[in-house]
């Protein structure tokens, strides 16, 4: 399962997934949760690398080997157990480990049975951890979710929190109407009454039904909350930094045709028509810090 990114949509990607027999999956936009195991690991390791990379931020390379080792080492909270146990059916040898000898000198018939013994238990005890995390987190997933009895056919309104103009507190999130052309458990195709071209298929949670006019009074609609295939578009020229808060990385974002005073710090979930400018940003990153490797 991947992101809409364009690379990962290309017909290269399709041809080399047919040639393996992969099934290729596209999550929907702004909506992690399609992708949640992806996103909660580039969170942690994120977080790791934020405590040791320089203040400029152009050597996380050097730390991302240490920052996956530390990961595959320590116990998940969901199945109690490190990836490299549940893998290897033992934790790791670290140095201290070889240090304080406390290395253990089994024989390799005696070490084979051990290990398919443990690798059992640890496999069992993992699918009940599994379980109990589950039921835990379905629980308070449940808890600010709502069932939705939307239908094909209906108009709905769309939530994109991109900001198209300000600021956030004065950022319009919905958009549309649409019309809901196809329906599923979780994703609705939709189409833009104004613009046919447009359609998307999204998650359910970013709809709601939209409420035609009533006489004597006016409805926002997408002529004038700016819409995303109108000419008033706001398009990303350029990256110019990043930074994390609160564990997420938020991109300082320069808009085409307006000046550095309206540039803005947008999370990443919020740039997903510009991936490609954000990989070029961390590929010039990581160049610069090859070449001042290069050239001390």
């Amino acid at each position: 399962t991947m992101d809409r990114g364009r690379n990962f949509l290309s017909e290269v990607l399709k041809s080399v997934n047919d040639c393996l027999g992969v099934k290729h999956n596209t999550t929907t936009a702004y909506h992690p949760q399609a992708n949640g195991m992806v996103e909660r690991f580039n969170a942690t390791l994120l977080k790791t690398l934020s405590m040791y990379v320089s203040p400029n931020q152009d050597n996380w390379d050097i730390y991302l080997d240490f920052a996956q080792a530390a990961y595959n080492f320590s116990p998940q909270e969901s199945t109690g157990f490190s990836p490299h146990r549940m893998i290897f059916g033992k934790e790791p040898v670290l140095p201290v480990d070889i240090n304080l000898g406390a290395l253990e000198k089994d024989e390799n018939s005696d070490f084979l049975r051990e290990l398919k013994h443990r690798l059992s238990e640890v496999c069992e005890q993992a699918r009940c951890n599994l379980e109990t995390a589950r039921v835990k987190q379905a629980k308070y997933y449940n808890q600010g979710r709502t069932l939705h009895d939307l239908q094909s056919g209906d108009k709905v309104l769309l939530h994109n929190p991109a900001i198209q103009k300000g600021t956030q507190k004065l950022n319009r999130p919905w958009k549309g109407p649409y019309t809901i052309q196809e329906m599923s458990d979780l994703n609705a195709t939709i189409v833009n009454d104004e613009n046919p071209k447009d359609i998307q298929k999204v998650h359910v949670q970013r709809l709601k039904k939209f409420l035609p006019p009533v006489e004597g009074h006016t409805v926002e609609t997408q002529g004038n909350q700016v819409p995303e295939s109108s000419s008033y578009e706001y398009v990303v020229e350029a990256i110019l930094g990043h930074r994390l808060r609160s564990g997420e990385t938020e991109y300082l974002v320069k808009f085409a045709g307006f000046t550095n005073r309206y540039n803005l710090w947008l999370p990443l979930v919020n740039l997903s028509n510009s991936e490609d400018i954000v990989r070029a940003y961390h590929a010039s990153l990581a160049l610069q810090g090859f070449q001042r490797t290069e050239n001390p």
